[in-house]
């Protein structure tokens, strides 16, 4: 918390909201970030600190047999919201942020547990103790709604979709005047001719039906 909290003295920074996660499930905040009310999460899980303590003491702290640094912090996003900002900004510039802070964790984990442990107990070290020792602590991604690999191919229309708006709209502007023109031909040789009101509606009338089309596709 302080490490993140120094950051915001950085003259650019990442706009964070400390909270207290008190009555909070991780539910809670999956639903935050899916309902898009934060770009992000930084979540410091409960018991990192003890967990490691046990680890390094042989009485407990791992999961499936194994120690798992990665179980104390957990970044929450939803890359599918928005794949480029959170894929090609967000998450480089946050782990980029969160690599010294817990690096400087680590070391200090480290440090106070050699500094009360005598030649005994350091020979006597577990090959899961040792990994505990060597990284006390590290951190997880969790994409909520991540993107697959076969879903690829919505990229271009995210990224370009008004350029494909553009260029849609051109051509049902142009095909609905070239499908017109027998109409009007037919209204000549009759000797009528439409209003000017009567044009307006029929060059945008059918154009709100081609786009709910276009966007249901």
């Amino acid at each position: 918390m302080q490490g993140l909290r120094q950051t915001l003295s950085s003259p650019t920074h990442f706009g964070l909201i400390f909270r207290d996660t008190a009555g909070k499930t991780y539910g809670d905040i999956a639903q935050e970030i899916i309902e898009e009310r934060a770009w992000g999460a930084v979540v410091i899980n409960a018991n990192a600190t003890t967990n490691f303590q046990a680890a390094v003491q042989g009485t407990g702290g791992l999961l499936n047999g194994e120690w798992a640094p990665n179980g104390a912090i957990s970044l929450y996003v939803a890359s599918s919201r928005w794949f480029q900002v959170i894929l090609e900004f967000l998450l480089p510039f946050l782990k980029m942020m969160m690599t010294p802070i817990v690096t400087q964790a680590c070391q200090q984990a480290t440090a106070n547990f050699l500094q009360n442990a005598d030649l005994a107990t350091l020979t006597s070290l577990s090959t899961t103790q040792q990994a505990a020792l060597a990284t006390p602590f590290s951190y997880q991604t969790i994409d909520l709604r991540p993107i697959h690999d076969d879903q690829w191919a919505g990229a271009a229309p995210l990224e370009a979709g008004l350029i494909y708006f553009t260029i849609f709209a051109f051509h049902i502007a142009l095909f609905l005047n070239f499908s017109r023109m027998p109409f009007f031909g037919a209204l000549e040789k009759r000797g009528l001719k439409l209003s000017y009101l009567g044009t307006l509606a029929l060059r945008f009338a059918p154009l709100p039906i081609a786009y709910l089309i276009l966007s249901l596709s």
